[in-house]
């Protein structure tokens, strides 16, 4: 047996054939298991950034406490999503007796639109918030993670560079909570558009350029402020630039003939510009839209706009030693009630620690810089970062501020940078490249060094500059960032319910006017806090109001009458009139809004009022019901001609309701340009005989539908809203022509209506909002076509 078993096992080895193949398998088995090992290896490296990213982003979860929410100054939340995507879909804003909607773009604003969706899902306000800040802030540090990477090959420096940019979000503060949704409102939404123009340039593909111009529309989302959108074209021209030096042009210098030769090639920057060109035709088409609404909403927007001035005080106290250490509005209205806007502000100006936490960026890429002379990668970022971003930050201090103002007021497309921390974009975005970079710059530096411990110190270093980048900025972690600046006990602030229980009872075919009158934009004081919560944007009423202000943007053209209206009531002299005349239903008294003062207005002669008939009283507002107001839409057979604003109020005070409600004013006084000598003529030439029966309801703010019945003659037509030349009447399908609109009541649209028949039925509409729906699907067919086109047309960059 023994025998056998040896000549068996002889045999069995002096096969070549068997043993090989058996061998051959056992390797394949084993080199299988080694690809497959070597394979997890690296999709766990690859996969960890992204992990690590995600859970320092939990960090937003200290930022809340209780059910409160972060909401001041211009940091504008949708508080009740139904007047959210009301003004965001419809391009006529209800708000003073309407003026044309900036709101519309707001749906491209991703950490605005998320807030309302996921409340209008069935999630309170503070955890619709707290998901939507997570998700976007998360995306950025991915985004910028892979920015990073594409321009630098290197996953250390990508890593390093995210976390840095994550770092700096909080250095954006105004007041108390802001540094949030000012910082995501801006630069964080222009990271898809660079990733994807960064993306398709560096791999040659012109169809990810194309994708890049079509994201650049969130570039827009704080419409009509251009600001983001040049802030965006500055970046990806850089990374043009980048680009260009980096495969197109060759520089050789010939030291034996001391020639310095420059080699371009033609082909490779014939690819660039085109990928550029498909950029930006993405911008434009995208953008369609929006450049119509600026167009044709240009009059409003110059007026304003002219009015915005340069505040002098920002540039007073920046400081420059803040700007070396990217903090640059940490002087920011440090003297406003005698308390710092920012609570944990002493932290980075009296803590010798996290003072010199907070240079640590600044001493690495300054080390990287001397370490690494000949990185073209951060010689260039470099450059941009400090020589551009920092020298335009500080550039108050070095040409002085009456200069700076001058320079930044005369110039239209630098007025947007007023404010010159608005610059600290660039410094943050080009320091987060040069910082992840360096660092990984120094990392390979040290490994390569024998003389020291390789297998420990090359890691410890980068690991501990991420860690002192963390510690720097210790109140995103602690939840500081969120604490409200009056009182340090309490971050966030509250929103009281009531405010959602009384806009669903208001009426949405009325005007409700808000007490008490806003002097600046609207605010809302949810935390007892002088100045409150910022302007009319985050819209908490979805029905007809009158403030005041407007919008951040634009104002009605009825302000004038606005302001007479709150005098009149002040006054308690027959406003019960003129509240009636001009559709104002209820007076709604907000007991929290302060407008800069401590102290809450009488409201006690309301009551006494002969017209207020019933009344809701809560703990932050008051509801008054006005008796016999007139609709918002209404019929007339009398005119009446008056001078002056002045002569029309007076007529109305000393005029019965009942006649009233047959009569419209002409108004000689006007801010709209010639009298109409043909509506003149027609007014006082025409007999007008008003509808015995006339019924009308609202489809939505841009379109009405009127059926009349019995009609026995011409008449007048009448819409309480701001006159606009926008506002089209059709009857029966067929447009009245525009020289029978005129402006009635010295402010409002009006009609005068002439058809034969007895009964038939009236459409009034907003036409921007049908030319609008055009554009946009105008504007996704010639997108869609391009992205065709450019797919079948791709170049080969030089990384190829």
């Amino acid at each position: 047996m023994k025998y056998s078993k040896l000549v068996f096992m002889n045999n069995l080895i002096s096969k070549p054939s068997l043993f090989q193949y058996m061998t051959y398998k056992s390797n394949i088995v084993h080199g299988a298991i080694m690809l497959k090992n070597k394979a997890l290896r690296i999709k766990v490296k690859n996969v960890l950034p992204y992990a690590i990213l995600m859970l320092l982003n939990l960090r937003v979860l200290t930022w809340f406490e209780g059910g409160k929410i972060i909401a001041s100054g211009d940091f504008r939340i949708p508080l009740n999503p139904n007047a959210y995507f009301k003004n965001t879909l419809y391009l006529w804003n209800e708000i003073d007796f309407g003026i044309p909607s900036v709101y519309m773009p707001r749906l491209t604003d991703l950490l605005s639109t998320f807030i309302a969706l996921f409340n209008t899902l069935g999630l309170n306000l503070a955890y619709s918030e707290m998901a939507a800040i997570y998700i976007i802030e998360t995306m950025a540090m991915i985004l910028m993670y892979e920015i990073i990477f594409m321009l630098s090959n290197n996953r250390l420096a990508a890593f390093v560079g995210a976390i840095f940019f994550g770092s700096n979000l909080y250095m954006i503060n105004d007041r108390e909570a802001t540094a949030v949704g000012w910082f995501a409102s801006n630069l964080i939404f222009l990271l898809p558009s660079i990733y994807f123009f960064t993306k398709g340039i560096l791999q040659g593909k012109y169809r990810y350029c194309l994708l890049g111009g079509i994201l650049a529309v969130f570039a827009f989302s704080a419409f009509p402020n251009y600001r983001p959108y040049i802030v965006l074209v500055s970046i990806t021209v850089s990374i043009l630039v980048f680009k260009f030096f980096k495969d197109v042009l060759r520089v050789v210098y010939f030291k034996e003939k001391n020639i310095l030769n420059l080699q371009v090639n033609i082909k490779l920057l014939k690819n660039l510009i085109n990928a550029y060109v498909a950029y930006l035709g993405g911008t434009l088409i995208s953008a369609f839209g929006i450049i119509y609404l600026i167009l044709s909403m240009m009059n409003f927007l110059l007026k304003h706009h002219r009015e915005a001035a340069v505040p002098v005080f920002i540039l007073k106290y920046l400081r420059l030693s803040d700007v070396l250490r990217l903090i640059a509005k940490w002087g920011f209205y440090e003297k406003a009630f005698n308390k710092p806007y920012v609570p944990y502000r002493e932290l980075y100006l009296q803590n010798p620690i996290f003072i010199a936490l907070s240079y640590v960026p600044l001493l690495i890429i300054v080390l990287s810089l001397i370490m690494c002379k000949r990185n073209k990668m951060i010689l260039y970022f470099f450059a941009l970062h400090y020589l551009g971003s920092l020298i335009l930050i500080a550039l108050p201090k070095i040409i002085g501020e009456e200069s700076y103002i001058g320079l930044f007021e005369n110039i239209a497309f630098l007025r947007a940078f007023r404010e010159s921390f608005n610059f600290i974009y660039f410094a943050v975005l080009y320091g987060s490249i040069v910082l992840g970079v360096g660092v990984s710059e120094i990392y390979h530096r040290l490994k390569h060094i024998k003389t020291l411990n390789s297998n420990t110190l090359p890691y410890v270093i980068p690991c501990t500059i991420v860690l002192l980048i963390i510690l720097s900025t210790l109140p995103l972690y602690t939840g500081s960032i969120a604490i409200n600046w009056i009182n340090p006990k309490v971050k966030g602030a509250c929103f009281s319910r009531e405010y959602i229980l009384i806009q669903s009872i208001l009426p949405g075919e009325y005007w409700s006017l808000l007490l008490p009158e806003r002097e600046v934009y609207q605010v809302f004081n949810f935390s007892n806090a002088p100045l409150a919560l910022g302007n009319p944007h985050p819209l908490i009423f979805d029905k007809p109001y009158i403030s005041g202000t407007g919008t951040e943007y634009v104002r009605s053209r009825c302000l004038r009458l606005i302001k007479e209206i709150y005098h009149k009531l002040h006054q308690e002299q027959n406003c019960c009139n003129v509240l009636a005349f001009f559709c104002i239903k209820s007076l709604v008294y907000e007991k929290k809004l302060i407008l800069g003062k401590k102290e809450d207005i009488d409201v006690t002669y309301l009551r006494k009022l002969p017209c207020v008939k019933g009344e809701i009283l809560l703990n932050t507002l008051n509801v008054y019901y006005v008796e016999n107001a007139l609709d918002i839409i209404r019929v007339t057979d009398s005119v009446r001609f008056v001078d002056t604003i002045d002569d029309m109020l007076r007529d109305i005070e000393h005029t019965s309701i009942n006649d009233l409600s047959n009569v419209v004013f002409y108004v000689n006084e006007t801010l709209y340009g010639k009298m109409n000598a043909h509506i003149q003529y027609c007014l006082k030439s025409t007999k007008f005989i008003a509808p015995s029966q006339i019924s009308w309801s609202k489809i939505s703010p841009t379109l009405y539908v009127i059926n009349i019945e019995n009609s026995k003659g011409p008449f007048i037509l009448l819409l309480f809203t701001s006159y606009d030349e926008f506002w089209k009447v059709y009857i029966n399908g067929k447009e009245v022509p525009e020289k029978y609109h005129f402006i009635a009541n010295g402010f409002f649209n009006g009609w005068i209506i002439t058809h034969p028949k007895r009964s038939f039925t009236i459409t009034i509409r907003y036409t921007l909002q049908e030319y609008l729906a055009l554009i946009m699907v105008f504007s996704v067919i010639i997108l869609a076509v391009l992205f065709i086109v450019i797919k079948n047309s791709e170049y080969i960059s030089g990384d190829n």
